[in-house]
C-alpha cells in the first residue's frame, strides 16, 4: 500500500498496455520514459487508485523499473481493491473478516519439506518426475505463512481474488526474473510448472503488507537457503536412506541455529516415520538484515513432533 494512499489490491493484466508515471488525462501527455508495459497474465500489487468505486486508473507496483509505482488504465485488465481509504469512523472487522484482512499477523510460520518424502505420496506431481540434484539433497521451500493466532490455521486469502480450484488457475504474481530463477531452485513446483508459488502468494502472501510478491519470495528463498546452510541440509543429505535418532536432528538444528531452536518447530513425519515437513515459528516482523538464527530466537516456543524416537531420511528413487 502506498504511504498515505489507503488503497491496496491486485491488478491482473490482460493487455500489454503502457505503465506510466502519471494518469494521462485530456490535455496531458503520458510520461513513460522507459517505455514500461504490462505483461498479460501477471497480477500486480495495487498501491493507489483514481477512485474508491469503479476507478478508471490503478497505480500498481511494477518490479524491476524505477520508479516502480506506475499508473495503468482499468481497461487493461481486472483490478480488485482489497482496501480503500478508511471512513471517518472505521468499522471494527468481525472475527471472520479479520481472518482474511491483511496486515494483522502476530507471527509467521516458515515451512520446508524433504522433497523425497513429499514425492512418496505425490508421485504424479511433475516436480517429482525429474527432481533436481539440489532438491534431492536439501529441504525445499513450502511456504512463508503470516499467522494470526485467533484464526488458528485459517488466516489466509486476504485479497479479493477468488479461490481457484487448481494452483495454476491463479495469475502469476509479479516476480522479477532473477528472483524466479532462484525460486525455481528452492521450490521445485515453480520449476516444474505446477504453480505452487501462485497458490502460496494468493493464500498467504496477500496477508502480509511488508513486501510485494518479489520481496515476499526473495525473503522465503533467503530463509530456505539459511536453514539448509545451518548444517541440517548436509546432515540430512549424508543420511539419505537411513533411519536416525530424532534427537540427532534436533541437536544439529540447535547447533546451527541456536540453543533450543528446535523447540520453536513442528516436525511432521509420515505414518511410516519419514520426515516430510518442518514448520518454524518466526516473529511477525522479519527485518531485512535478520538472520534465521535471530528470527527463531525471537519466535514463539511451540514444539511438536509425531516422528517418534527415530525417523527415516527418504531418498529420491527417480
Amino acid at each position: 500500500m502506498a504511504a498515505g494512499s489507503g488503497y491496496a489490491g491486485s491488478f491482473s493484466a490482460t493487455q500489454a498496455c503502457a505503465a506510466t508515471l502519471n494518469q494521462p488525462k485530456a490535455g496531458t501527455r503520458a510520461r513513460n520514459p522507459d517505455q514500461a508495459r504490462l505483461q498479460p497474465g501477471v497480477a500486480y500489487p495495487v498501491i493507489d487508485a483514481s477512485a474508491a468505486r469503479t476507478p478508471g486508473w490503478y497505480r500498481i507496483q511494477l518490479p524491476y523499473v524505477q520508479p516502480s509505482g506506475r499508473w495503468v488504465s482499468a481497461q487493461c485488465g481486472k483490478g480488485i481493491l482489497t482496501a480503500t481509504p478508511a471512513p471517518s469512523t472505521p468499522a471494527t472487522p468481525s472475527t471472520a473478516s479479520r481472518c482474511t484482512t491483511p496486515g494483522l499477523a502476530d507471527g509467521n510460520v516458515f515451512a520446508v519439506s524433504w522433497q523425497a518424502a513429499f514425492c512418496e505420496s505425490h508421485k504424479t506431481k511433475p516436480e517429482c518426475a525429474a527432481p533436481s540434484e539440489w532438491a534431492a539433497g536439501n529441504f525445499t521451500l513450502h511456504g512463508l505463512w503470516p499467522n494470526l493466532s485467533s484464526c488458528g490455521t485459517h488466516y489466509g486469502f486476504c485479497s479479493a481474488q477468488a479461490q481457484a480450484k487448481a494452483f495454476c488457475d491463479y495469475p502469476e504474481p509479479a516476480i522479477a526474473p532473477p528472483t524466479m530463477d532462484q525460486l525455481k531452485k528452492v521450490m521445485p513446483s515453480a520449476a516444474a510448472g505446477s504453480c505452487l508459488q501462485r497458490h502460496e502468494w494468493f493464500k498467504h502472501g496477500t496477508c502480509q503488507t511488508e513486501w510485494d510478491a518479489d520481496g515476499y519470495f526473495a525473503t522465503a528463498i533467503k530463509l530456505t537457503e539459511a536453514f539448509n546452510q545451518s548444517g541440517i541440509g548436509p546432515f540430512m543429505s549424508a543420511n539419505r536412506g537411513f533411519s536416525i535418532p530424532t534427537q540427532d536432528v534436533f541437536d544439529v538444528i540447535d547447533q546451527g541455529l541456536g540453543q533450543g531452536a528446535h523447540k520453536r518447530m513442528k516436525f511432521i513425519c509420515t505414518p511410516d516415520g519419514m520426515l516430510v515437513d518442518i514448520y518454524m515459528n518466526l516473529p511477525a516482523h522479519i527485518p531485512p538484515q535478520a538472520t534465521l538464527r535471530e528470527l527463531l530466537q525471537a519466535g514463539q516456543e511451540g514444539f511438536s513432533s509425531n516422528c517418534g524416537n527415530t525417523l527415516k531420511v527418504d531418498v529420491m528413487t527417480h
